[in-house]
């Protein structure tokens, strides 16, 4: 086992001097088990920083989380934090699938006549045939590399691979009082799973636990680096238009009533001796001429919100001018 190595130093990733840095004790935190016991550590002399110390804790031999308590005296009196140091590492040890079984039955019996022998890292000589009628049972142990004893993982996994779609359809492995992983399907209750999907598959067992290192991930994706294209934002067509000859009929057509008004006044004549003789006469008309050419103009070049800022000042003066109007009218007929 390699020693273990701790570097002190401060904030700044720094030396901070000369330094005796204990470990008190490494305490298994499941069995609490002592494996050291006030062990000084050593500084690593290939180190150019003065920072890096080690210990051995060869007895660490049980696979788990070591709960380490550190001190690490100096003589400057102006570091602080140097006392009650707690640290937990992580022991790792490798595994080994063993006693692998593979079997297929007929479901209405209990346990298969006979099974097939798989060592790991092998694959089975044949394609084994399976569908609703049938069981699969696959029996298998996980002993730790190291001493051949039988250990139990927080997880197992039975993974049916589709060898042509890459579907995958995983099942969970339970352990057995005798620490055996067993995995048993019934196809016609897990067809559903599978999603009515026959073919070939592949079948992988795979096992979780915090003390096993990590395996290389023996595929990765390709990356590129490249620019990316230009992402162009494209607006949506303006719709088609009618013909100009459509919008200029609807001009008439709207003009029409103006007209009408303009010709009968001419025959019927304008009664102008009813008007008040008052400057609000004057303002009220122009107001409303100041409307409707406020209108026109938005028609041809302006936008709602230049339209409302100047409808707001012609419309108050329309306004007062025209109540002003209406109370002369009215003082006049009484």
């Amino acid at each position: 086992m390699q020693p273990l190595r701790i570097r002190v130093s401060n904030v700044l990733g720094e030396s901070v001097g000369p330094l005796s840095v204990t470990l008190y004790a490494a305490t298994h935190s499941a069995s609490r088990e002592v494996v050291v016991v006030r062990e000084s550590l050593k500084r690593v002399d290939s180190d150019s920083t003065n920072t890096l110390y080690e210990v051995s804790i060869a007895k660490a031999k049980q696979r788990g989380f070591y709960n380490l308590a550190l001190t690490a005296g100096s003589q400057d009196k102006r570091l602080v934090g140097t006392n009650g140091i707690s640290l937990v590492i992580k022991v790792l040890t490798k595994v080994r699938i063993e006693d692998v079984s593979v079997a297929v039955f007929d479901r209405e019996l209990s346990k298969p006549s006979s099974s097939i022998s798989v060592k790991e890292g092998s694959k089975i000589g044949k394609v084994l045939e399976a569908d609703i009628h049938s069981k699969m049972e696959i029996k298998f142990k996980i002993k730790e590399a190291r001493t051949g004893d039988s250990i139990l993982v927080h997880q197992a996994f039975v993974a049916f691979v589709h060898k042509t779609t890459r579907q995958e359809i995983i099942f969970v492995a339970t352990p057995d009082r005798d620490n055996n992983y067993v995995f048993d399907a019934d196809f016609e209750k897990v067809a559903k799973d599978f999603e009515g999907l026959s073919g070939k598959y592949e079948v992988d067992v795979s096992v979780t636990l915090p003390a096993v290192p990590a395996q290389k991930i023996k595929k990765s994706e390709r990356i590129i680096y490249d620019k990316l294209p230009e992402i162009k934002h494209m607006f949506r067509e303006p719709e088609k238009r009618p013909p100009q000859i459509v919008s200029s009929t609807f001009v008439v057509l709207c003009a029409i009533p103006l007209l009408i008004l303009l010709i009968l006044w001419l025959r019927i004549g304008i009664n102008f001796g009813n008007l008040p003789a008052s400057p609000f006469v004057l303002l009220f008309h122009c107001g409303l001429a100041g409307i409707f050419g406020l209108y026109f103009v938005f028609w041809l070049r302006l936008n709602m919100f230049e339209t409302l800022k100047y409808l707001s000042m012609i419309g108050a003066v329309t306004f007062i001018s025209g109540n002003r109007l209406l109370r002369t009218i009215a003082a006049r007929r009484k």
